[in-house]
């Protein structure tokens, strides 16, 4: 399984800033397994590492309008400018969208 739970800055807020995933290491495909794949074991694979990366550089998400400003406090205003900076510098990135080519082997 994928496990996801959402990510608040501080407990009494009440805005999601995102959700954090994690990929356990016992349900990662190998390289010649499908997602989905039962295994001998009665162990499923459900997740598999995309074989490619996406990437932009620092100076993008700076000019994008990432905040260097340091604080000892978390300040979500920050966090949010970041996370969209960074959204931003991904979205105008000439990058081909991602499909899943059988998205029935995804559904487990």
């Amino acid at each position: 399984y994928i496990g996801m739970m959402p990510v608040y800055m501080d407990p009494k807020d009440d805005y999601c800033y995102g959700q954090w995933f994690s990929h356990p290491k016992p349900t990662e495909c190998d390289d010649d397994e499908e997602v989905g794949a039962a295994r001998a074991d009665g162990s499923v694979c459900t997740w598999k590492r995309h074989r490619e990366a996406r990437v932009v550089k620092g100076w993008q998400v700076l000019d994008n309008g990432f905040n260097t400003s340091h604080a000892r406090k978390l300040d979500p205003a920050r966090a949010l400018q970041n996370t969209k900076a960074f959204l931003k510098s991904f979205a105008d990135a000439p990058l081909q969208q991602w499909a899943c080519e059988d998205t029935a082997s995804i559904l487990v």
